[in-house]
């Protein structure tokens, strides 16, 4: 899991505000201070990703042998958990700043 801050090569955040973190929000390294954002080259690797989980999870959620109601509530918590738990592996960029 990528937690590296590419400026100073240490920790940047905690896990639990990474798990929340999404492509449009950026952070302060909570080391040196540089803003941080989810590394934007990785756009098309993150697509494919949640095309890949959204067909495993929806094959494996129809061989749940519960009702559909408990059945559709189960297969979204894992498809949200697992596009989320996918988004972890990318790696942060430095947030480019308005020099005038």
């Amino acid at each position: 899991m990528s937690y590296k801050c590419p400026h100073c090569n240490k920790n940047a955040i905690s896990v639990f505000k990474r798990f929340w973190l999404r492509k449009y929000m950026t952070f302060n390294c909570k080391s040196c201070g540089t803003q941080l954002r989810i590394n934007r080259r990785y756009g098309r690797r993150g697509s494919i990703g949640v095309i890949f989980t959204w067909f495993i999870v929806t094959l494996a959620a129809s061989f749940i042998p519960f009702n559909t109601v408990l059945r559709v509530v189960l297969y979204l918590v894992a498809l949200v958990a697992a596009i989320s738990l996918f988004n972890l592996t990318i790696p942060f960029e430095e947030v480019e700043q308005d020099k005038q």
